[in-house]
């Protein structure tokens, strides 16, 4: 659905089959190859909407851990199924690599980010939705409501863990590379423990006052980033920065063998990362 709602032209289905040998001969042409590609001011631009987005989406994994007890009380649920709440992230994350890997292989780096995007706004709509206006009615519905909302939130956290590496070589030069990757895959990190402290300076821990507005808050900041993605942000410079990335970029829409070798060695990289799924 998100495949089909979102975005540009995809990849080609299927690439031209290739050997080995003819693909470890055009990887060696490029490594021995030199120069590179012109980098653009927007790419400053477009790795802050990814960053913060990636921020804001993992901010939302821990954010009952501090009110499990009352929550609890309130939707008449065992504590165990709030507390199951700061694992929901690693068991969504298996059937969010599914799909992460799906996308990558049909279309680009925006629809990745826009379809994640509208999971994260999707899922925080069903939690505010689920305390403000279920939990009054019928508590346990209401739970149901906002476990699907942390599902949805959990399933897209792939698209900004596991593509710092695919993000740096499409937007950056070689040099500023291994920064652009490690601020990538650290920043969600440190979203996941502001999500913890913000819950706490907003949110009374005795009685969970103050937890709707909470919500509320979690929900227009997503909607807001969600529009800035929708308009802002593109799938690729107008040239690639790199040699290699040149490369991919003519080999893949062409279907050549090279294109097909370097999106699965990217896609291997990206999706093996040490640390994506602590």
């Amino acid at each position: 659905f998100f495949v089909r709602l979102f975005g540009s032209k995809p990849l080609p289905a299927e690439m031209d089959p290739c050997t080995r040998a003819e693909g470890a001969a055009a990887l060696q042409a490029t490594s021995d190859s030199s120069g590179a590609g012109r980098v653009y001011c927007l790419r400053w631009h477009v790795l802050t909407i990814w960053l913060l987005s990636g921020f804001v989406n993992q901010s939302m994994w821990l954010s009952f851990a501090p009110v499990v007890n009352p929550c609890s009380k309130m939707y008449n649920v065992p504590r165990i199924f709030f507390s199951s709440f700061a694992s929901c992230g690693t068991v969504t994350y298996i059937p969010g690599t599914w799909w992460l890997s799906k996308m990558l292989e049909k279309s680009d780096l925006r629809r990745v980010v826009l379809s994640a995007s509208a999971m994260t706004v999707l899922g925080v709509v069903l939690r505010f939705l689920a305390h403000a206006a279920l939990q009054p009615l019928a508590p346990r519905f209401g739970y149901a409501v906002l476990f699907i909302g942390q599902c949805l939130v959990g399933i897209g956290a792939p698209a900004y863990l596991q593509n710092p590496v695919l993000f740096g070589e499409i937007w950056f030069s070689q040099k500023d590379r291994d920064l652009i990757s490690s601020v990538g895959m650290l920043l969600p990190l440190v979203g996941q423990g502001f999500g913890s402290f913000f819950t706490i300076m907003c949110v009374r821990t005795e009685d969970a006052a103050g937890l709707t507005t909470f919500l509320g808050i979690q929900m227009a900041v997503s909607i807001l980033l969600g529009w800035w993605v929708f308009w802002k942000f593109d799938a690729a410079p107008p040239t690639p920065p790199t040699v290699v990335s040149r490369w991919l970029s003519a080999s893949s829409l062409a279907g050549g063998c090279f294109g097909s070798l370097m999106q699965h060695r990217l896609h291997r990289l990206r999706l093996l990362q040490p640390g994506t799924l602590g």
